[in-house]
């Protein structure tokens, strides 16, 4: 824990002495943004475990049922210094910070807080508190289709931290992460995760980017265990009023496989019992579009497949859970800086895992949701 405040107190010292060497030439941007909601489903929980905080599974957005919530409220400051530093620092609170922040982070109300040295040309050193790089949908509802996340998204990161050594251009990006874990801020081993994130822009109407992670996030004394995640995605304008992103996950993590062999040794008669390491593999794919019918109205449409099948362990939030999602939904922005979603979602696993129930309270694979959310933000 020690080397990531000694990183960022020298980053910190560092970008204060060259910000007071000409205070009239920063560059300062402050930002606020909320969202509130109300949600409901199809999903009836027997009477004995009904509570009035109880959590709608799978839902990182609109997380509570048949109550009016906040899901986010932030507070963010950009500060840049003629092209040669620059710093995030956000803080927030709501609904989607309990669901998204890691249980052990010390500090869950700092979304961001990151400094940034321009080192040579288009090369840049950051390090500190980040949004995580990893996926095709922001954390924020504002910056995404949908209101809703994908369940790509909800089996990935959304915070790290570490350093991040970057080559940006217009038109491409190139970014090497060194990072305490895989959706980890406060590092739980010896060992860093290394990320990766390229970006490349074909023309003003297509954009592709990939990026993932590779690294140990077992605890101290346990056994190491290697995982990975890749994600690649594309997003396309093909006419003015239309925008189509797809995207493609794909995650391995070791997982032990023990042989019990039956052997005699010296008369007696004893288990041996033999390690041998395979993969867990989880991958998904979404595709989703949106479309302006005419201002201020617009529609947006996702479709989802997700397969754990084969047990990521620990990677994957759920073992086995496999299945399908779509999502409708109807945006109305009464200006630029606001929107009104209204949005049909649903969920369906494999047979195996039924985790929802019906109207019997009868345990189903099936669910069906309906979200109103509002939003608005402002930028000074």
């Amino acid at each position: 824990m020690k080397k990531n405040y000694l990183a960022c107190l020298l980053f910190s010292v560092i970008g204060l002495f060259v910000l007071m060497s000409d205070s009239y030439t920063q560059e300062i941007k402050i930002g606020a943004y909320g969202d509130a909601y109300i949600a409901t489903d199809n999903d009836r929980l027997p009477e004995s475990a009904v509570t009035m905080n109880n959590d709608r599974q799978y839902s990182v957005v609109d997380n509570l049922k048949n109550q009016f919530g906040i899901n986010i409220a932030s507070i963010s400051a950009k500060v840049g210094y003629k092209d040669l530093i620059r710093s995030n620092f956000a803080l927030q609170a709501g609904r989607m910070v309990d669901k998204t922040m890691p249980a052990t982070s010390l500090y869950p109300f700092i979304q961001q807080a990151n400094i940034g040295l321009r080192v040579y040309d288009n090369f840049w050193v950051d390090g500190g508190y980040f949004l995580t790089h990893i996926g095709g949908e922001a954390l924020y509802p504002k910056d995404n289709y949908l209101t809703s996340h994908s369940m790509l998204t909800y089996f990935e990161p959304f915070y790290q931290a570490g350093a991040r050594i970057g080559y940006e251009t217009e038109k491409f990006i190139a970014h090497l992460h060194i990072l305490n874990g895989n959706g980890i801020l406060e590092d739980n081993n010896k060992n860093f995760t290394w990320g990766w994130f390229l970006s490349y822009k074909l023309s003003d109407q297509i954009k592709v980017w990939y990026n993932g992670v590779v690294g140990n996030e077992e605890p101290l004394n346990s056994t190491p265990k290697t995982h990975q995640i890749h994600n690649l995605v594309a997003e396309a304008t093909p006419i003015e009023k239309l925008s189509v992103k797809a995207q493609l996950d794909f995650a391995t993590k070791e997982k032990m496989k023990l042989d019990k062999v039956d052997t005699l040794e010296q008369g007696a008669g004893f288990v041996k019992i033999k390690e041998t390491w395979k993969p867990g593999i989880y991958w998904g794919a979404t595709v989703q579009a949106k479309y302006l019918v005419f201002n201020p109205f617009s529609v947006a449409a996702r479709f989802g497949i997700f397969d754990n099948s084969q047990k990521a362990e620990g990677l994957v939030a759920n073992d086995f859970v496999r299945g399908i999602e779509a999502t409708l939904g109807l945006e109305y922005k009464p200006s630029t800086n606001s929107y009104v979603r209204l949005e049909g979602r649903m969920l369906q696993m494999n047979d195996k895992y039924k985790v929802f129930h019906n109207c019997d309270c009868d345990l189903t694979n099936t669910r069906y949701e309906i979200l109103l959310n509002i939003g608005t933000w402002l930028d000074w």
